[in-house]
């Protein structure tokens, strides 16, 4: 696919109507970084194709037309509502919601917000995503419902793009604290990331049991450090044994923070 990038426009403008799905993609992505004025009009036309297929390469396209300036961001985001609103295919209305959060405009509030009880878990779950974008403290209402989702992928985006907020309000923190027993590991991982974020201690049994599984995620290992418990101390201390030879930069700035935090307090007891 290096070829594309020697094509000129037009060309990349055929291999949209491509059969392989790679072809078109990796079309729409060069595109996307000439970010031209003829591409957006084009994109704009796929998106009230016949064909879903058209349209969900149109949705996507604007998504991130013209990266980082964005220059067709105001016209692109009432096509984009138009198709998450409106229309009947999940894939088109979930790359449309996706293509919204990648712009990332509190214009897009409004319509994301609307659609968040959409019946395809892809669709809800990339609206999670777009919610998070945006980094409007107005959306951690619907986050939180997307966050009781029967689907986990769409639970772990809304939980994910609380923290991406910036959210760490007694309401959020009470709700993630009732989700430290949610089924998918996924979930828990950011559940209890977010706590020890906000050095939130009802976080403390998790992450321990977390910590003392054979196989540690290094996220988790930072949790610790964040949450600054020196009850971690004597397992991050077992882990920097365990590697020794070349131990993670997560386990040494978590058994850092945490001696720190030691040292702090017999100073501050004298």
């Amino acid at each position: 696919m290096e070829k594309l990038k020697n094509l000129e426009n037009e060309a990349l403008h055929l291999d949209l109507g491509s059969h392989d799905s790679l072809m078109r993609f990796t079309a729409a992505k060069e595109l996307q970084i000439r970010g031209e004025e003829k591409t957006y009009h084009l994109a704009k036309n796929l998106c009230n194709s016949s064909n879903k297929m058209m349209r969900e390469v149109g949705a996507f396209i604007l998504g991130q037309l013209g990266t980082p300036a964005l220059p067709f961001l105001t016209q692109s985001i009432p096509i984009l509502s138009t198709l998450l609103i409106n229309d009947l295919s999940a894939e088109v209305r979930a790359c449309a919601a996706s293509s919204l959060g990648h712009l990332a405009s509190s214009n897009s509030f409004d319509v994301l917000a609307s659609c968040i009880r959409d019946d395809n878990s892809k669709v809800r779950e990339n609206i999670a995503f777009a919610l998070g974008c945006l980094r409007d403290e107005r959306g951690i209402p619907s986050l939180l419902t997307l966050a009781e989702d029967v689907d986990p992928n769409v639970r772990n985006w809304a939980v994910f793009s609380i923290r991406n907020v910036g959210s760490g309000s007694p309401v959020v923190r009470d709700k993630f604290a009732q989700m430290l027993n949610d089924p998918s590991q996924e979930v828990r991982r950011e559940i209890i990331i977010s706590l020890a974020e906000w050095q939130d201690l009802r976080v403390f049994a998790s992450l321990q049991e977390e910590l003392n599984c054979e196989n540690v995620f290094f996220d988790l290992i930072e949790a610790a450090g964040n949450l600054g418990d020196p009850r971690f101390l004597p397992r991050l201390k077992e882990l920097q044994k365990e590697w020794a030879d070349e131990p993670p930069q997560e386990l040494i700035n978590a058994v850092s923070k945490i001696e720190k935090l030691i040292k702090g307090a017999r100073v501050a007891l004298f």
